[in-house]
This record gives C-alpha cells, sequence and structure tokens, in this order.
C-alpha cells in the first residue's frame, strides 16, 4: 500500500517538472515567434516607408512637370474654304490667292496655324508655324521681358508683327474679311519682320488709358537675311478710352515706319550699273550708277477704332486706318522692295509717293451672326492718274494704277471652336486709255472682272 502510494507521488512529481518544462519551451518558442514577427513587421515598414518615400518623390516631379505644363498653351486654328470667280484666270491677290488658267473655282487650306506659348510671368516664348497649301513656314518665334518693377515696359526680339496701325496685329482668325485690306497686303507683306521692339502698358496706374511699342527692324519679309547695314524703325503710339457706362469704348493710335532700302539693280555694265526711278511731275525720271544707294522707305498713319453695345441686337464695331507715304518698289510691284531669293538682285528701284485707307463696319446679331461691310483704297501712285498712266516716256505702268475694293459678308459662329463665313469681294482697277491689251487680265483700259466670293470654315482651338 506504501509503495503504491510513493509510486503515485512520484509520478505526480514528474508529471508536474514535465509540464513546467513543457510551459517554458512554450514561452521560449512564443517569444521567439514574437521577435520573429516584430522583425518582420520591421522590415514591411521600412519597406512601404520607402515606397512612400518614392511616390512622394515621384508626386513633386509630376506637380513641376504639371506647372510647366500650366505655363504652355498650344493653340492654332485651320482656315479651309472653297472660293468662286466671276471669271476664269483671275491674277488680282486681293481675295489671299491667284486662279490658274482655265479655272474660276477651287478649295484650298488658306491658313494652317500651330502655336506655342510659354508664359513664365515676366517673361514669355512663342512659336508659331503655318501649314497650308501655299506651304510651310515660321510665322512667330521671340522670347519677351518684362521688367519686375512697375510691369509696364516689355522687351522682345526675334520674328513678330510689325507695330504699325491696328490691322497688321489683328490676328486672321479673328478678321471680319477673308484677308486684309489690298493697302495692309502690299506695304506689309506677312505682317512679321525680324527685329528687336519695346512695349509700354500703363496697366492699372494714371496711365492706363496709353500704350506705345518701338523697334527696329532688317526691314525685310521675316525669313529673308539682312543684305545691308540699314534698320528700319517701326512705332505706334496708342490710347484705349473705355467708356462703360454708356456701354462703348474708343481705340486709336498714331504710327510711323521710317527705313531704307538698298538698290541691289545690275542691268548696267561699269558706272552706270544699279538703274533707279524717281517721279519728276507725272513721270519717272531714270537715273544710272545707283547700285548700293539708299531710297527712302516712309510711311505715316492714324488708325481708329468705335465699339458700342446696343441692346438687344448687338455690338457694333466701326475702325478705320489711313497711311501715306514713301514706298520704294519696282516696275511691276509696289510691296516690299528687297533682294529677290537666295539674294539676288531684284531690279531697279521705282520710289513712289502712296496713300490708302479701310473701313469697317461689323454690326453683331445676338451672339452667333455678324455681318460686315467694308471698303479699302489704295493709290500706289498718288502722282498719276487714269490716262497718265502709261503716257509714252513716262516709265509708268498697271503699277501705278489705285485699287478700290468694296466686300460684304456674313459670319456664324456655330460654337466656341467652328465659325462659317460668306464673303464677297468686287475690286475696282483705276483705268487708263494707255493700259489697252488683249489679256483680259491685263486689259487696264476696263476694270478687270476679278470678284471672288469666298466660303470658309475655321476650326479654332
Amino acid at each position: 500500500m506504501v509503495l503504491k502510494l510513493f509510486i503515485m507521488l512520484l509520478g505526480l512529481v514528474l508529471f508536474a517538472d514535465a509540464q513546467e518544462v513543457d510551459e517554458t519551451e512554450a514561452a521560449t518558442q512564443k517569444s521567439e515567434v514574437t521577435a520573429q514577427a516584430a522583425d518582420d513587421t520591421k522590415k514591411k515598414l521600412a519597406e512601404v516607408e520607402g515606397k512612400l518615400a518614392g511616390l512622394e518623390e515621384s508626386c513633386l516631379e509630376t506637380q513641376s512637370t504639371v506647372k510647366k505644363l500650366a505655363k504652355m498653351k498650344i493653340g492654332g486654328y485651320i482656315q479651309a474654304q472653297f472660293q468662286y470667280a466671276d471669271t476664269e484666270g483671275v491674277q488680282t491677290s486681293k481675295s489671299g490667292s491667284k486662279f490658274d488658267a482655265g479655272s474660276k473655282s477651287k478649295f484650298l487650306v488658306r491658313r494652317g496655324r500651330i502655336k506655342f506659348n510659354h508664359n513664365n510671368g515676366l517673361s514669355r516664348y512663342v512659336l508659331q508655324f503655318d501649314a497650308s497649301t501655299g506651304g510651310f513656314e515660321i510665322k512667330d518665334a521671340f522670347a519677351s521681358f518684362t521688367e519686375p518693377w512697375l510691369k509696364d515696359f516689355t522687351g522682345t526680339i526675334g520674328i513678330f508683327d510689325r507695330p504699325f496701325g491696328f490691322e497688321i496685329a489683328y490676328s486672321s482668325s479673328m478678321c471680319e474679311s477673308p484677308e486684309r485690306a489690298y493697302m495692309i497686303q502690299t506695304l506689309f507683306p506677312k505682317e512679321k519682320d525680324i527685329g528687336a521692339q519695346l512695349a509700354f502698358a500703363g496697366g492699372d496706374g494714371p496711365l492706363n488709358w496709353l500704350n506705345a511699342k518701338a523697334g527696329v527692324f532688317n526691314g525685310l519679309t521675316s525669313l529673308q537675311l539682312e543684305n545691308d547695314n540699314n534698320k528700319d524703325f517701326i512705332g505706334r503710339l496708342g490710347v484705349e478710352i473705355p467708356l462703360r457706362g454708356a456701354g462703348m469704348a474708343i481705340d486709336g493710335g498714331f504710327s510711323a515706319y521710317i527705313g531704307k532700302v538698298t538698290n541691289t539693280d545690275t542691268t548696267s555694265d561699269g558706272p552706270d550699273k544699279g538703274i533707279a526711278y524717281e517721279m519728276d511731275g507725272k513721270t519717272f525720271k531714270r537715273m544710272v550708277g545707283k547700285k548700293g544707294e539708299d531710297f527712302t522707305r516712309t510711311y505715316f498713319g492714324g488708325d481708329l477704332q468705335y465699339y458700342l453695345d446696343i441692346p438687344v441686337i448687338g455690338a457694333l464695331t466701326l475702325r478705320g486706318e489711313y497711311i501715306g507715304g514713301m514706298q520704294p518698289g519696282t516696275a511691276s510691284s509696289s510691296s516690299f522692295y528687297q533682294p529677290s531669293s537666295g539674294g539676288a538682285p531684284n531690279g531697279a528701284v521705282y520710289s513712289r509717293s502712296f496713300s490708302g485707307f479701310y473701313l469697317y463696319w461689323v454690326q453683331c446679331w445676338g451672339s452667333r451672326i455678324q455681318s460686315v461691310l467694308k471698303y479699302d483704297l489704295y493709290d500706289q501712285n498718288t502722282d498719276v492718274e487714269n490716262d497718265d498712266v502709261g503716257a509714252a516716256g513716262s516709265y509708268t505702268s498697271a503699277t501705278d494704277l489705285a485699287w478700290k475694293t468694296f466686300g460684304f459678308g456674313l459670319i456664324y459662329h456655330w460654337d466656341d471652336n467652328v465659325k462659317f463665313m460668306l464673303y464677297y469681294d468686287m475690286p475696282h482697277n483705276e483705268t487708263s486709255a494707255n493700259l489697252k491689251n488683249g489679256n483680259p487680265y491685263k486689259d487696264f483700259s476696263r476694270d478687270i472682272p476679278d470678284n471672288v466670293l469666298t466660303f470658309r470654315v475655321q476650326y479654332k482651338l
């Protein structure tokens, strides 16, 4: 009996010891598992922190990129159109293009612009291209900088609009007629030049009604290289007078162009090389030995715009501009005198006194429809008229005739991006009995039949 009790007690003691050992081992194992789990958690937290840091860095880079992109704007427009002329082979360019012989209707892309504009507040970068049926070319390529104190003065350098008058800087996408006035097309081909200018705008100060632009330019069309040491001055002094209480505004300005061109004519040899012509009474005086000599190009003009908000009907705009001066051209053109393509000589200089103007009446009918009436006149040589032109020994020609153009049209704004234009141009040339010709488009003894109807669709970004 005693032996049985002893055995039972011994068993209980051994069982208790074994249980204590198992509990100790379990506690040890549990501690080891907890430590491992803690290590795993720390590693995972470190990995998460690393990923978060990477995401934060990526987010900062994205924010930086977004900020840069927010300063960049991409714009542009396409003008696709159909034109129909009165007769086949119309050669005048008042409506923006010429018709080939045997054709009096055509489709074309008049303008296809893409513009990149980066504005950094006090500095600006602009690059604009034009792709159309006429080819591909740079329209704008300039940088501008505004001083940080008054923020009233801005300098610009590169290819940009000549700072003269109103219509040159008025965007082609906004024009109420297919083309600018014939005077503007002739005196300011492509509207652009290469140079530098300083502009002033009064901002919110006491001179907020005043603005001015002035600069020096090569005096050639935008993609031509300079061929002499002459630089042309162009400037405009403008005013803006808002009369908000009366629902109207008046803007205007005075402009000047003072420059020179170099005669590149080489039609004569020796000391007589270089012919040039200047008006003497009603005839051109022929001069020799003028190669490399400078001839004056001067324009003076004034422009005025009147805006009136008419209740119920819509806004009314009256706009006009006058320009007069001295223009050196050639025998066949009163446009810009400059070296031919590749810098080749461009013939003798013909200096002509000219004058011209245009008038617009634009009426809005509600928010979508506009009607426009336009009249412009460009007298290429104010020293002669009618039968004086083409007289024997005068050296004058059809290039010295005056042109008047009357046009009217309707514009419908389909939405914020699309507008339709239907416009009819009616050019009238000055006539001279001395300019009779068997070619109907060179017979300036009568009015050339060159009216053109234009239907245009414009999509603007």
